[in-house]
């Protein structure tokens, strides 16, 4: 399961829930100096928290340094390269604040915070309904792809038994080079020159050349 899949599921279910306390600012602030606007998405603050409670599952004892550095971006610094910058400080504290007061973390007796029975009770519910969901819809996928091939495979041709009448009255059969027409035996079949075209190429150069010749006489 990729973390876009369960932050974005994790997040609606913190928006569903209504205990998320969502500060005022949202709407105003940046979230870290290396960010020119605030974000686009009036929903980052549940998202944001989603991925701060992924990220404390993941890695236990995680502190405001780790968080910072870990929700930091690249900074544009015009035409000089690219500099690392961390994310803001408060941004993150008011997150894992926030996240305390509901149950998802608490704080670990060696220093940082660490996800509580509760909030991993939630997070393995919710990855697990996330895993089911793409299972199934994949399932799905692949049943509507082998329908789609089965109704869309060519048919197979019938095979020509008519045959080709000749001048002479004779009926030609089309079969392939060293087997035997159908129902007939193998000393019956048509003669090399009508099954390979090169031998008939080969009668129009001859034919083109009696001619030529012809007209110089």
């Amino acid at each position: 399961m990729s973390a876009s899949q369960f932050i974005k599921a994790y997040a609606s279910h913190l928006k569903r829930s209504g205990k998320l306390e969502v500060p005022a600012w949202v709407e105003i602030v940046k979230t870290g100096s290396g960010k020119e606007l605030p974000p686009l998405d009036p929903d980052w603050f549940y998202t944001r928290a989603a991925a701060v409670a992924r990220h404390i599952y993941l890695r236990d004892r995680s502190g405001q340094a780790s968080l910072r550095k870990y929700m930091g971006n690249a900074k544009r610094r015009g035409v000089r390269p690219r500099h690392h910058v961390d994310a803001s400080g408060a941004v993150q504290r008011s997150i894992v604040q926030s996240l305390e007061k509901i149950g998802v973390l608490e704080k670990h007796s060696l220093g940082g915070r660490k996800i509580s029975q509760e909030g991993q009770r939630d997070l393995d519910r919710i990855s697990t309904t996330v895993i089911v969901r793409t299972r199934n819809r994949l399932r799905k996928e692949y049943k509507d792809s082998k329908t789609t091939l089965k109704k869309s495979a060519p048919k197979a041709a019938a095979p020509l038994r008519g045959g080709i009448k000749t001048q002479s009255g004779k009926r030609l059969y089309p079969v392939e080079p060293g087997k035997a027409p159908y129902g007939r035996t193998k000393q019956t079949q048509i003669k090399p020159y009508f099954r390979k075209p090169f031998y008939a190429a080969a009668f129009i150069r001859k034919a083109r050349a009696n001619a030529v010749a012809a007209k110089q006489k």
